[in-house]
Parts: structure tokens; sequence; C-alpha cells
């Protein structure tokens, strides 16, 4: 008799992929998808990295944008 072994530490994959399976619209490349067949998703997260950074990124310029206006006022 098979015994099936459950691993804990991969609660996240099992369920993303029950989430893809239940709402395909959510994650179209992983409908449909069973243990080890989501492995072409996983290149999307460094594109998703590279966005944050991108972010962080505006986000800094916004505030150095904010001290230069300080700046241009005319001081007594």
């Amino acid at each position: 008799e098979m015994v099936e072994f459950y691993d804990p530490t991969d609660v996240f994959g099992d369920l993303a992929d029950a989430l893809a399976e239940a709402f395909p619209a959510v994650a179209p490349e992983l409908a449909g998808a069973t243990d080890g067949d989501a492995a072409e998703g996983e290149g999307d997260d460094a594109d998703s990295d590279n966005a944050d950074a991108a972010d962080a990124d505006g986000d800094a310029e916004s505030a150095d944008g904010a001290e230069d206006d300080d700046e241009d006022e005319p001081k007594a």
C-alpha cells in the first residue's frame, strides 16, 4: 500500500494550485497544473521583484522632490 506524505512546508504551493484550479482567471498559467507542473510560473517572480524595486526608486524620487521644494523658498 502506498502512503502519501504531506510536506507542511509546501502549504503555499498547495494553496496556489488550489486557487488556480478553482479560479482559472486568477492565474491562467497555473490552471490545471499539478504538483511540479507549475515550474514555468516561477520565473514571473523576478519580474515582479524588479517592478517593486522600480516603485521603491520612484518613491525615493518623490521624497527628494519634496525636499527640493523647501529649498526654493526664500530664507529670512
